[in-house]
């Protein structure tokens, strides 16, 4: 079915019980040409999350973030506007990067290294500019997720898992709408089953076509 306030070709199904989003597709230049009024929101500035993401110490997000700057050195340039679909709504953020150098490209030679870290720094970004939730620690193996996130209201640590939900990421280099929606639902089932009673998020970065896919898991 249409998910309403998406766009056309955007639509939401369900799949052995999980939700899968179907006919992902990235903004053309054509169709940004025909947004050229439409103000795109932005995305958090990727090397400074640890300012207010507790789980990222400074070390770690300068990691991740210079993984995501060559992911995306691989096939834009700086700002990027990308395509988020969080459930019933859709929105167009932008986010500006430096263009990766020489050595860091070297750094992250391993593609597939490299796409799952640069994941982690865009998805941990979509869901303060969407949820206003932060990273507050990784997550340990079989729990279903990558990070443990909460709301962004200073609290402690250990107060902050009281309202904590549990974040699966993945991120894909380059793979067409079929790729993103085998890869979401793939997460859901993942998050769906992980030992641990806390909600969770799945979230998805297609770097080629600048989609990023959130949704909701139930449990």
């Amino acid at each position: 079915m249409r998910l309403e306030g998406t766009q056309p070709g955007w639509f939401l199904s369900y799949v052995d019980g999980l939700p899968a989003l179907c006919t992902l597709k990235a903004i053309s230049r054509k169709e940004e040409s025909g947004m050229a009024n439409e103000e795109a929101s932005i995305l958090p500035n990727l090397e400074s999350l640890h300012l207010r993401h507790y789980g990222l110490s400074p070390a770690v997000c300068g990691m991740l973030a210079e993984a995501a700057h060559v992911c995306l050195t691989r096939h834009h340039s700086s700002p990027t506007k990308f395509t988020i679909n969080k459930m019933k709504k859709v929105t167009h953020r932008s986010l500006t990067w430096p263009l990766a150098e020489p050595r860091s490209v070297a750094a992250h030679s391993n593609r597939d290294d490299a796409t799952e870290a640069g994941a982690y720094s865009i998805s941990l970004a979509t869901v303060e500019a969407e949820l206003g939730l932060v990273a507050v620690e990784r997550a340990d193996i079989r729990t279903g997720a990558d990070y443990y996130i909460a709301p962004l209201n200073g609290q402690a640590r250990d107060d902050a898992f009281e309202d904590a939900y549990r974040l699966e990421v993945s991120g894909i280099n380059n793979g067409d709408e079929a790729a993103v929606d085998v890869r979401l639902r793939a997460k859901v089932k993942q998050a769906s089953e992980g030992k641990s009673a806390l909600p969770a998020y799945a979230c998805v970065v297609a770097f080629s076509s600048g989609c990023i896919a959130l949704v909701e898991v139930k449990v």
